[in-house]
């Protein structure tokens, strides 16, 4: 009993392995098919640019941009600040290409009102490997948040990773989709309190330095 109990739950598993792998196979088809090797047009005088990050210039315009537009909390209390070796790195992953670090640019003034940068990568399943695609970066200045910008700056970056023949993407966010096929938590671990606490970090957050201190 035991043994047929684990056989049909095995068996379960691999037959939802393989219907999950035809449903991809097919969407993959679709995807693929429509695929548009031109790029998203823009309203507004504003234009896709590629970024080099090979050029200190760029990285240094993306550097300050993300410094001054990057996640931060609901008080505006704080803001995650990359350096420029961290961003340089982060941008120049195996495989990359300027292809991939995208961001949109004012025609006239050229100044960086949004960013978003990503990079292939490999998903292990069971045993399968499926191509696939790290979102980083996503930002815009706040002055076009409410523009829609947000959703061509993604159907831009979706497009550009489609004509590589991916259709997975791994990203972090704040939002649900219902599309997504794996969703995971992560959680953040104080590592110096005593800073934390000097800075006020418990001011604005629900944080108690106390119980990470050691007595």
């Amino acid at each position: 009993f035991e043994f047929n109990h684990f056989f049909k739950k095995k068996t379960s598993i691999n037959f939802k392995l393989i219907d999950f792998m035809e449903k991809m196979k097919r969407f993959r088809e679709l995807r693929l098919k429509d695929v548009s090797l031109k790029p998203n047009l823009l309203p507004f005088q504003i234009e896709w640019l590629d970024i080099n990050s090979k050029a200190m210039n760029l990285v240094n315009e993306v550097f300050f941009f993300l410094g001054k537009n990057y996640i931060e909390d609901d008080n505006s209390f704080f803001r995650l600040n990359y350096p420029q070796e961290f961003i340089k790195l982060a941008t120049q992953t195996p495989e990359w290409a300027a292809f991939f670090n995208l961001c949109l640019k004012f025609e006239r003034n050229r100044t960086l009102i949004g960013f978003v940068t990503s990079f292939p990568c490999k998903l292990s399943f069971q045993n399968l490997f499926f191509p696939s695609s790290e979102i980083n970066f996503l930002c815009l200045e706040r002055k076009v948040r409410k523009k829609r910008l947000v959703s061509s700056l993604i159907k831009e970056e979706t497009r550009r990773i489609n004509t590589m023949g991916i259709i997975q993407a791994i990203y972090t966010t704040g939002l649900s989709f219902s599309e997504s096929i794996v969703v995971s938590r992560y959680f953040h671990f104080p590592l110096n309190c005593l800073e934390l606490a000097r800075l006020g970090f418990g001011n604005n957050f629900n944080f108690n330095p106390k119980i990470f201190i050691k007595k």
